[in-house]
């Protein structure tokens, strides 16, 4: 049985390779597990839509509307103008205020491509302006663009709580501190970086009275925009509102402020926005519904017990295993888009992450920062390959190089950091069952 699903699994990839929609080519591979495992397709498509019509799934149409809005009015300019304010005078200050908008923007949309579309629009011009190469300017938006995966809300964790039974806001506080880690490792390695870079523009040294006294000013002009994590995150751990309830409070006020008060965005445009979000979503539906088709099948026939079985004549050691599951992780990321995979991730590998004793928020931290390599890590790499359109059709060639030395400086490290450090992840998901 596990080697015609290895087949099965091999001929969706191969399918997706030829060019035919995800979701058909998952639906094409429910069909023959459905007939393998012998499994009945109208319990399983009805149970499959039982937990799609869950109340927690709307978190994730309501996050990606969200990042919309932010993205079509002008917030992500507004956010790297507070950035730039507060870090921009530092030699490689105008990096370091990249990382830390995606960080921000992050924690309102929670999408890396909506970040490295917002960001990437706002700030390519400016940083060609302050002497950064086009093509170093753009790897530096592709990476630093995945830690909206991370920092709350993460779509990822959304997902990953919604299909493993976790609690979503419990997630979230697991990808934090990874996050933050991650953003460190990016600061630093940019920093050496850039600092061997000939024509960037240092600006001239101003006094601490006329440098608070900008970033006061940008903090009126853009504290609104500021607010929303403050509101999402705050109504959420405060006990106010559910996740679902926190992104629809989200999105009410980023519709408020960009069409009454920064009037960035018009009544046709957010028109415009709902009709592209719900194409999206309903395409993310049709993946989801062949998803839990599947899993409804590999449930019945075991197959997580399966791999574990073959696992353990491997190994016994957890660490061990581990590896072994980071590692087919990346593979899969490499292969497959990032949805995809954490829905397996969270599906097949959640599981057997539990049976061999791993705290399923300590694994839910680990697949993300894993999966996050897959955005980036080619021949899939919707990252990597947005960032080129970015950039004016840019050839791959002339910026992957500085892309894979963020890799090795930064995400490897962050990886190794959170798989052998459960606490960075399991931490502050225990302080809210405390506080809970």
């Amino acid at each position: 049985m596990l080697i015609g699903l290895g087949f099965t699994v091999i001929g969706i990839v191969f399918l997706m390779a030829l060019g035919m929609p995800v979701a058909m080519s998952f639906g094409a591979g429910a069909i023959v597990v459905l007939s393998l495992y012998n499994v009945d397709p109208t319990w399983a498509v009805s149970q499959a839509l039982a937990i799609l019509s869950g109340f927690n799934f709307l978190a994730l149409p309501a996050y990606i509307l969200l990042g919309a809005i932010i993205g079509a009015s002008g917030m992500a300019k507004r956010l790297s103008d507070f950035t730039t304010a507060v870090v921009g005078r530092l030699k490689g200050g105008l990096g370091i205020a990249i990382i830390m908008a995606n960080g921000v923007f992050g924690a309102m949309s929670g999408s890396a491509l909506s970040a490295l579309a917002g960001m990437g629009k706002a700030f390519l011009p400016d940083m060609e302006n302050a002497g950064y190469p086009k093509s170093y300017a753009i790897a530096l938006m592709i990476p630093s663009a995945v830690l909206s995966c991370l920092i709350p809300p993460s779509g990822f964790m959304i997902i990953f709580g919604f299909l493993g039974e976790l609690s979503i806001a419990k997630c979230f506080l697991a990808g934090a501190i990874p996050g933050i880690i991650l953003m460190v490792f990016l600061i630093a390695t940019h920093l050496v970086m850039s600092s061997r870079i000939p024509t960037l523009y240092i600006p001239p040294k101003v006094s601490l009275g006329v440098r608070f006294k900008a970033i006061a000013k940008t903090f009126y002009r853009n504290g609104l925009t500021l607010l929303i994590p403050v509101l999402v995150l705050g109504s959420i751990y405060g006990g106010f509102s559910s996740v679902v309830e926190s992104a629809g409070l989200g999105v009410l006020f980023a519709l408020i402020i960009s069409v009454l008060i920064y009037r960035t965005l018009t009544i046709k445009m957010a028109g415009h926005l709902l009709v592209d979000v719900s194409k999206l979503v309903g395409s993310i539906f049709a993946i989801f519904l062949f998803f839990m088709v599947l899993s409804r099948v590999l449930i019945v026939g075991q197959v997580s017990d399966t791999i574990l079985a073959f696992m353990l004549t491997i190994s016994t050691n957890k660490w061990v295993l581990m590896a072994f599951l980071n590692i087919l992780m990346l593979f899969m990321g490499m292969i497959m888009d990032d949805s995809s995979t954490c829905v397996v991730a969270t599906i097949i590998l959640l599981p057997i992450a539990r049976a061999i004793g791993f705290n399923p928020y300590h694994f839910a931290a680990i697949a993300t920062v894993n999966l996050e390599l897959g955005l980036i890590t080619p021949p899939v790499a919707p990252l990597l390959y947005l960032g080129g359109r970015i950039a004016g059709d840019m050839p791959l060639s002339k910026y992957v190089k500085p892309v894979l030395v963020f890799l090795a400086t930064s995400f490897i490290p962050t990886l190794l950091i959170t798989i052998f450090i459960p606490k960075v992840a399991t931490f502050l998901p225990s302080i809210f069952s405390r506080g809970g």
